[in-house]
């Protein structure tokens, strides 16, 4: 429940456990994980967001941007309308 972004008071509220109790499970946890990823490896998995916007007309501007998985740094940003030569930049 942590991980999906609940706060320890609302976990405690829909388990009925302390949320002292859930604070250190969460921490015992977190000693268990390893420290951190391996930055200079690439991801096999990232995301891609697109966003249709109307500016005036009814012409369709795309934003379509992508990034890494594990990071917030963008690795490709692209402007334009919905045709196949703007997808396959």
């Amino acid at each position: 429940m942590y991980v999906n972004g609940m706060g320890f008071l609302a976990i405690e509220r829909i388990t009925g456990v302390s949320r002292t109790t859930i604070m250190d499970g969460v921490k015992l946890v977190g000693t268990l994980l390893p420290d951190a990823y391996e930055a200079e490896t690439i991801p096999e998995v990232g995301e891609l967001e697109q966003l249709e916007t109307f500016v005036g007309k009814k012409n369709k501007i795309w934003h379509r941007s992508c990034c890494r998985q594990f990071s917030s740094r963008y690795f490709r940003l692209v402007v334009g309308d919905h045709s196949a030569e703007t997808f396959m930049v």
